[in-house]
């Protein structure tokens, strides 16, 4: 997930359809880049999906394609007891290495191994 997402998807909370959501989704967008320096990938937005923030179709694709797996893969857990998350600093150590922005440049370039 982290080589498709980075470190961290944003989330917003439910906000009635219309321009209240369109202006809540501005500004977590901003709190977001304030906080992390850059836009989220992925935006989870409660009751009412995703956005998938890529800079082309097949960016956009692979972030909404691991959404979904990422879905499944929660279902599962959540079925065995729970997931059991990575801390703040093994994320952050993964997001930082050379060979996982490697990974996520041949991902968004639509290279398939």
């Amino acid at each position: 997930m982290i080589v498709i997402y980075g470190a961290m998807p944003a989330v917003a909370p439910y906000v009635d359809p219309g321009f209240a959501l369109a202006q809540a989704i501005r500004a977590k967008l901003r709190r977001y880049r304030a906080r992390y320096g850059f836009l989220p990938r992925l935006l989870l937005m409660e009751n009412h999906g995703i956005l998938a923030l890529g800079q082309t179709a097949v960016e956009a694709l692979n972030i909404t394609l691991m959404a979904d797996k990422w879905a499944r893969i929660l279902i599962g857990a959540y079925t065995l007891g729970g997931p059991r998350f990575i801390n703040e600093a093994d994320v952050a150590h993964i997001d930082s290495r050379i060979d996982e922005h490697e990974r996520r440049r041949l991902v968004d370039e639509g290279v398939k191994r």
